[in-house]
């Protein structure tokens, strides 16, 4: 048995078997970030446009079938990709405190 491989087939575009645009709809039902979904198609060496990366991770975040089904990526398949992307960086916590009125 062939085992899949985390990297993208030029001749067909597809990743894992999934069109390459059915996995950004999967990357973006899991959460994933634009930029991160981007960090993933250039580390697997994915030539596509960053507009289509938007349109495809917006509608796996909105479920939105009408551009087609994510990719029924295992969590396997899932956690391998997402390890081709750095996190995103922390945010700095907002400060707590707050400015206490005075009255005369």
């Amino acid at each position: 048995m062939k085992q899949k491989t985390a990297t993208a087939d030029k001749s067909s575009r597809s990743i894992y078997n999934h069109s390459i645009t059915s996995v950004l709809r999967a990357l973006g039902k899991a959460g994933v970030t634009n930029a991160m979904a981007r960090e993933i198609m250039q580390s697997m060496r994915v030539d596509i446009s960053p507009i289509t990366i938007s349109i495809q991770v917006g509608a796996g975040k909105r479920a939105d079938v009408s551009r087609g089904t994510p990719a029924p990526l295992s969590k396997t398949e899932l956690k391998t990709l997402l390890g081709k992307a750095p996190l995103p960086a922390a945010k700095p916590a907002q400060s707590s405190t707050s400015k206490s009125s005075t009255s005369k």
